[in-house]
This record gives structure tokens, sequence and C-alpha cells, in this order.
């Protein structure tokens, strides 16, 4: 989810993205051997889900409910906190997707725990070239975190 949130993705387009990957791996269950690769597999096919999604004009197709549909919310202090750090975590979101795309996507998979080396593989570039995107990655959400703050 969080990958595809770092590319662009709404959360419900998240979690469709997610789930469509899950539904596939349950067909291919039987072909997949390796069972270190299957984190790798999932975030791929979620990731061309997301895009096939995003390719056919999927987006903005959400039904926006009236506010009298909408159930009465009483919120204590344990999700007062909980909206905070939702709201943080949209922040960081919404800056992550200011990033050029190939510095976005070595952020999300360094964040996601990938070494140097395996996102230089995965994405044919050199591991210098790997440091140097997400050296200029953190440069700019510092930049932006500063800004936000001020």
């Amino acid at each position: 989810m969080w990958h595809l949130r770092c590319l662009g993705a709404s959360p419900a387009e998240a979690a469709d993205a997610v789930q469509d990957a899950f539904a596939h791996a349950l067909g291919a269950a039987d072909r997949q051997r390796d069972e270190l690769a299957w984190p790798a597999w999932l975030r791929t096919v979620a990731v061309r889900s997301y895009l096939r999604t995003v390719a056919a004009g999927g987006r903005g197709r959400v039904s926006v409910q009236t506010m009298a549909d909408v159930p009465e919310v009483r919120v204590s202090a344990d999700s007062a906190a909980e909206v905070q750090a939702r709201l943080e975590e949209e922040m960081v979101f919404s800056l992550v997707a200011t990033l050029p795309p190939r510095q976005r996507l070595v952020f999300a998979l360094h964040f996601e725990g990938c070494g140097t080396a395996e996102i230089a593989a995965s994405l044919s570039m050199t591991q210098a070239a790997v440091r140097q995107n997400l050296a200029r990655a953190r440069a700019a959400l510092r930049h932006s975190l500063m800004q936000e703050q001020q």
C-alpha cells in the first residue's frame, strides 16, 4: 500500500491494486516456487494493476455520498491522535508525490527496506545512481518539510 501511495495512488486506489495483486497471487501460487520472491512479485503486480487503472481513466470514479448519508462519528482522545497521525502521513505522501518519478521510486523501495544493490538491480541502475537519487530525494523532502513548517 505504501509503495503505491508513494507512486500517487489514493488510499482506495492502492487498496484496490493490492487486492487485485493478492487475487492474482491465488491463481499463481502453484507457479511461484521462490518464497523470497513473493514480496517483489506482489509489489510488481499491484503497481501494474494501479497503472492499468490510471491508463484506463479509472481515477475519479468514486461515488460521493451526501452528508445525510454519513454516520455521526464520536472522536475520542485516541481517535484524535490517530487522525493527526493520518494527516501527517497524507502530508508525507503529498510531499513524496512532488519528487521526480525516478527519485520517488528509489525512495519508496529504500523505505520498504530494499538495499542499494537490490534497488540498482531491479531498476537497471548503478549503485552510485541509486545513492545519488536517494540523496536528492532526501534533500528535496527536507527542503519541502522546512517550507511546510514555515
